[in-house]
């Protein structure tokens, strides 16, 4: 009775090893995630890192559930499991093409970035962002965020004169930002 002892691993299809490893990795993934996202909400927080650190936390537990979906039914060789599994993974990559999508519509209208180019109007781009920055409701979000990211501020701080304005360097996203804050206003 000496029989070399069989791994469960052998009698498994490739396809469901494969499934199983790509969840486990997922899973592992998800932890950091829900560790980011809940440090987040231990620090002080503004609207802007509110929305961002439920979307994270929200985010990390659906890709843990849905790891967790892949492994049992992978491993165990649960078929129903494996039918949920595959159903959500098909709704997920049509949620990603779908804002694939909206995203390429929402900013092909955008200035194109020309050679000395510093002028930017919220007239340049599509009709859906110029409509989110010219509500006030959602102006207001935006700024918000705007002012969380010092942005300004560090203009600020360079800026000694409408001269020195005009000389130093800044960037494409100041540029942006400080273009749109008085068109909006």
């Amino acid at each position: 009775n000496n029989k070399p002892h069989k791994s469960p691993l052998t009698n498994m299809p490739l396809s469901n090893i494969i499934t199983g490893v790509v969840n486990i990795t997922t899973f592992l993934l998800s932890i950091p995630l829900i560790g980011g996202g809940i440090w987040l909400a231990t620090r002080p927080s503004t609207e802007c890192m509110q929305f961002l650190q439920w979307s994270i936390i929200g985010l990390g537990l659906f890709i843990l559930v849905i790891s967790l979906l892949g492994c049992l039914g992978a491993f165990n060789r649960v078929v129903w499991l494996l039918y949920i599994y595959l159903f959500i993974m098909f709704f997920i990559i049509l949620l990603l093409l779908s804002f694939i999508v909206f995203t390429f519509i929402v900013t092909k209208d955008g200035p194109r970035d020309l050679v000395g180019q510093t002028n930017y109007e919220v007239k340049d781009y599509s009709w859906w962002l110029r409509e989110q920055v010219e509500n006030s409701k959602s102006w207001a979000k935006i700024e918000s965020c705007i002012q969380d990211t010092k942005i300004c501020k560090e203009v600020n701080q360079e800026v000694k004169s409408i001269s020195n304005f005009y000389a130093i360097d800044l960037s494409s996203l100041q540029v942006k930002i400080l273009n749109l804050a008085p068109i909006i206003i």
